[in-house]
């Protein structure tokens, strides 16, 4: 059974799975040697997610954390890093600084700061970059401009991070 596991896993890592019939299939159909390269490249990405965490009293998100980090996923996983030259694996962590809600004139306002640093294990911290947003909606919006604002600003901190990196390295 633990050999199964081991082929399944080592198959999906390669990008195949196992017919119905013990036949192993190609999830992934390429037209050229550059466009496999670029799917290992995709599958081995430089920068990973750390620790996620927070530095804010409960707000209106439920688990603020857990958005955190899957809006965190989602940005680096949509980063295409075949066009970067980037050099050695890194860690992403991230922290979620400033999250706020107040009533204005036209509505709600949410404002939200994250705080992204980037790490390389041989010399430590190489970079940090904040992302800030402000998003008014509704009064009645609460966790819906929270996370909007959130979004933005991970959004925002994520937009400049390869070329942050390209830079620094």
């Amino acid at each position: 059974m633990a050999a199964g596991l081991v082929a399944m896993g080592a198959a999906a890592l390669f990008g195949l799975t196992e017919a119905p019939r013990g036949e192993t299939i190609p999830l992934l159909l390429v037209d050229s040697a550059r466009e496999a390269r670029a799917g290992v490249a995709l599958r081995t990405a430089p920068v990973v997610l750390g620790d996620v965490t927070t530095r804010v009293s409960p707000t209106h998100l439920q688990d603020p954390v857990s958005i955190l980090r899957d809006y965190l996923k989602t940005e680096l996983g949509a980063i295409d890093w075949t066009k970067r030259h980037i050099k050695g694996r890194y860690t992403l962590v991230a922290a979620l600084v400033r999250l706020e809600s107040s009533t204005s004139k036209s509505g709600l306002v949410s404002s939200c700061t994250v705080a992204t640093a980037v790490h390389d294990s041989k010399h430590g911290l190489l970079l940090t970059i904040d992302g800030k947003a402000q998003v008014e909606g509704a009064p009645s919006a609460g966790s819906g401009a929270e996370r909007e604002a959130l979004a933005a600003a991970v959004h925002s901190s994520m937009g400049s991070l390869p070329d942050a990196i390209a830079r620094a390295q």
